[in-house]
């Protein structure tokens, strides 16, 4: 109905636009001057619209679809056919037609005409009226004869199917299923229904024997759970039992590791004295055999002084790493010039590095500054350094850099060299204890691994590090970067006291007194040791350079010798039967004419943080025998005496 409706619409528009054309197009023509120049006064032609018979009406209006002017047929009465005012939409009116009329691009008017209907005008719309109810009256029966159709093929099936879902819900009964034959998705909606009821009924069955096998399970559960308990009973018995085992495992190894402490301590001494013996009397022999020219001996004596000090410091390595490891490492904190301490690695390490002919080149950055840390470590990790780069480099180049960081807080020292050079596989596990690159390493070049070990933990301890840097036949480089200033690590560190001489130090003496007379001099040494091969060796070492020595094996004795006659310095064992070197030590102090007494300490016991608390302010220098050689000996002791005399009259 809505297409016929719009087809005849737009053929009787069509058609009403073909009859009006002509006279539209005639009286817009006509029309629009007069429109143009007077809105107000303007009439419309009627002589024009009377000749057309099909105008029923006419109308003129102005921009604003205000009425200007009308026309109606003479036999038509009825004004309401022209509005007096055009509507801001258009008629629908089929019969109407609106123009605009325009003068020089503007819309000065609009022409409205109203067509005059024919009788095949109205004859249309009655045809279109019947058909349009025939339309509806066949639409009605179609729709009757559908909803039949659908009474019995679908809304009957479906009633039938939501009243047995009813059921099931009331009944809780899944065996119930529907005897309904269609088609189509009715069909299958049913079907798949009576699968649903089946396989209800099937899981509701399962249900049934899960719920009383977990029943079932429950009280098998509840009997466990009683196994449970009583084996917990148990195992809380063996639990402490373990407990009480693990507790008399730890006594035990805290036993084992006192006893271990002792044993290394016990072992310092007694290892060091006999070694330090021998390294004493290789000396003055090699020193004899050089004099007299017989090198054969010489030679000899240096192997015997060579291995002598290689297993003192094997000695001494063995036991940094047992007490690293046993977290009983102390740190020594004091103030000392960078650029100086580096200068002394370099003098102690160029024979090293002279060995195997190759040059030793120093780089220190100028105002590198102090800096307050362990020196006595700081310098042990810098040789051990240069004695591994001199071990792997062979006519070639090693260099000691020295700088500070860029963070103006740390201290950058490196020592490269241009040896064998080290692959990636080699340097995982450099830093290892008595561990080597490899193998085929440790045979050709010797050695125990425990050098670099000790250095990376001494370097960690004081909060810095190593690391390594390395190319096969290139060479090596290794940085040790540490703050300036070392903080607080737990108990191991202690700061020195400003007031209190630093340990390994003398005073300061004048260059200008001459250097004693070696017959008849009035200046003598008094040698506390208790050790007879060690006294001996070491007197015979000061006596050699012209010293007066007098020996005392214990503390006591030496008292006795003090109350003779004030020696110019004591070099003082502290480990002695009878008298130890601390009980000397205070009984010296209690005496004015002893208390200035320079007091050197040589001793194989480990210098422990205790020890240097005991010491410092009260000794001139605190020394590890083994660790400094003959001449380092002497000259210490001879500038002890020289400061102890230039506050003293001469005799």
């Amino acid at each position: 109905m809505a297409g016929f409706y719009l087809r005849d619409l737009q053929e009787f528009r069509t058609e009403v636009e073909r009859r009006l054309s002509s006279t539209q197009t005639f009286l817009v023509e006509q029309i629009t001057p007069d429109l143009a120049s007077s809105p107000d006064t303007f009439e419309l032609p009627v002589a024009t619209l009377l000749r057309d018979p099909q105008i029923l009406a006419a109308a003129v209006y102005g921009p604003d679809n205000r009425l200007l002017s009308r026309y109606l047929r003479p036999d038509v009465t009825d004004r309401a056919l022209v509005p007096s005012r055009l509507s801001q939409f258009f008629s629908t009116d089929r019969s109407v037609q609106i123009s605009p009329v325009r003068a020089q691009g503007r819309i000065v008017g609009t022409l409205y005409l109203k067509a005059l209907l024919t009788q095949e005008d109205k004859d249309r719309t009655e045809n279109l009226l019947r058909g349009s109810a025939i339309i509806f009256l066949l639409s009605m029966l179609i729709s009757l004869g559908a909803g039949y159709w659908l009474q019995s093929t679908i809304s009957g099936p479906v009633t039938r199917l939501a009243a047995a879902a009813d059921r099931i819900s009331c009944e809780g009964n899944y065996d119930i299923r529907l005897d309904i034959h269609a088609g189509g998705e009715i069909g299958a909606l049913v079907a798949a229904f009576n699968d649903l009821l089946a396989t209800t009924s099937q899981r509701t069955s399962e249900m049934k024997k899960a719920r009383a096998n977990a029943e079932d399970a429950r009280e098998a559960i509840h009997r466990m759970n009683l196994e449970l308990e009583e084996i917990n009973h148990s195992l809380e018995a063996r639990v402490a039992e373990r407990t009480r085992e693990l507790a008399t495992a730890v006594k035990s190894a805290e036993e084992a590791n006192t006893a271990k402490s002792a044993f290394l301590a016990k072992m310092s001494h007694e290892l060091r004295t006999p070694l330090n013996a021998i390294i004493g009397y290789s000396e003055i022999l090699l020193e004899d055999a050089q004099d007299s020219e017989d090198k054969s001996t010489a030679a000899d004596l240096d192997k015997i002084l060579t291995a002598a000090r290689y297993l003192l410091g094997l000695i001494n390595d063995v036991l940094d790493i047992s007490k690293i490891e046993a977290g009983k490492m102390e740190l020594y904190i004091e103030t000392f010039d960078i650029a100086h301490l580096v200068k002394e690695v370099a003098t102690m390490g160029q024979p090293l590095v002279a060995k195997k002919s190759n040059t030793l080149y120093i780089e220190i950055a100028p105002h590198v500054g102090d800096m307050q840390a362990d020196s006595t470590k700081v310098r042990q990790m810098l040789f051990n350094l240069l004695s591994n780069a001199s071990k792997f480099t062979e006519k070639g180049g090693i260099t000691l850099a020295v700088q500070r960081d860029t963070d103006g807080q740390h201290v950058l020292m490196k020592v490269s060299d241009t040896g064998i050079g080290m692959t990636p596989e080699q340097l995982r596990k450099l830093f290892k204890a008595f561990s080597q690159a490899d193998a085929s390493t440790t045979k050709q070049f010797g050695g125990t691994g425990l050098g670099l070990a000790i250095s990376r933990q001494f370097a960690r301890m004081m909060g810095g590090d190593i690391t390594v840097e390395s190319t096969v036949n290139v060479g090596t480089t290794f940085t040790v970067r540490l703050p300036l200033q070392v903080q607080q690590i737990e108990h191991r560190l202690v700061t020195v006291d400003p007031a209190k001489v630093p340990m390994n130090t003398v005073p300061p003496f004048p260059q200008t007194l001459p250097m004693p007379a070696a017959d008849n001099s009035p200046f003598d040494v008094l040698l506390v040791e208790d050790d007879p091969p060690t006294r001996d060796m070491m007197a015979r070492i000061l006596a050699r350079e012209g010293w007066r020595v007098r020996t005392a094996a214990n503390g006591q004795i030496a008292l006795h010798i003090l109350q003779q006659a004030v020696p110019a310095a004591v070099v003082l064992d502290l480990k002695m039967p009878i008298m130890n070197g601390f009980q000397f030590i205070e009984a010296v102090q209690v005496s004015e004419p002893w208390r200035r007494l320079p007091i050197f300490v040589f001793t194989s016991m480990d210098i422990t943080q205790d020890v240097r608390e005991r010491l410092t302010g009260v000794t001139a220098g605190i020394f590890q025998k083994g660790n400094y050689s003959r001449e380092e000996l002497i000259s210490l002791v001879q500038q002890a005496v020289k400061s102890h005399l230039s506050g003293q009259p001469k005799t």
